[in-house]
């Protein structure tokens, strides 16, 4: 076995094989050490084309397929590369990781790096989005990016609503569902999922006063005093 070949056997060895923790996050650098692409993998394939940028694209778009990457602007950062000084520098950040802990440390890594240095990637999107970040109303649209603080209390933090300025004399009734809504995380939802667990969660069977029924008009499903559902 040539030494290049064992260095690769040892290295799909020790990332893993077959396993929920196989998966790692690594960068590709330019000549000059600047990075220019964040993904995660598996095995030690995207580290076996030192010399051709069709052979390392190729297995990038294998591991990815056309997810949040410009191959054309990939394509020729890596030709020039390798025209130049003839390596693509790989780095691992972070190994074992299931795969969607493999996917939020990318997007962590993309929202930091885009942030600090916009446009320099040849990742299109930041990755993707938590749980959490999925289901939020970002006022800009945007459900994954590194912000400061003044732009996330802008566009995402929840704001004090009072409830008499929108519902006047309109009579409702707020229904906590604190234990059911974390839930739906763990199932990971889709958007009208969504819709229907909070809908589910909220006309359960609750001890409340028959009259007070009669009269509502709404209902609002709260989760740590937050609306989640009306």
């Amino acid at each position: 076995m040539s030494e290049r070949n064992d260095e690769l056997t040892r290295l799909s060895y020790t990332l893993g094989e077959n396993t929920e923790d196989r998966f790692y996050v690594y960068m590709l650098q330019d000549d000059n050490g600047k990075p220019f692409y964040i993904g995660k993998g598996q095995g030690g394939r995207v580290f076996c084309h030192e010399n051709d940028a069709d052979k390392l694209l190729e297995v990038i778009r294998s591991e990815n397929g056309d997810r949040n990457v410009d191959y054309s602007k990939l394509s020729e950062k890596i030709k020039t590369i390798i025209k130049s000084s003839g390596k693509v520098e790989k780095v691992i950040i972070k190994w074992g990781l299931t795969e969607n802990e493999a996917f939020m440390c990318e997007s962590a890594l993309m929202n930091m790096y885009d942030y600090i240095f916009p446009e320099t990637l040849t990742n299109i999107s930041n990755g993707h989005a938590s749980n959490a970040e999925k289901h939020s109303h970002a006022l800009d649209g945007y459900k994954t990016k590194a912000r400061n603080v003044q732009d996330f209390l802008d566009n995402v933090a929840i704001r004090e609503v009072d409830f008499k300025e929108y519902c006047g004399n309109i009579p409702v009734v707020f229904i906590t569902i604190n234990k059911s809504y974390p839930l739906m995380h763990k199932e990971k939802c889709a958007d009208l999922q969504r819709e229907d667990f909070i809908y589910d969660s909220a006309r359960g069977f609750w001890d409340i006063n028959i009259r007070r029924t009669r009269y509502a008009k709404y209902v609002l499903a709260l989760y740590r005093q937050i609306v989640v559902g009306v």
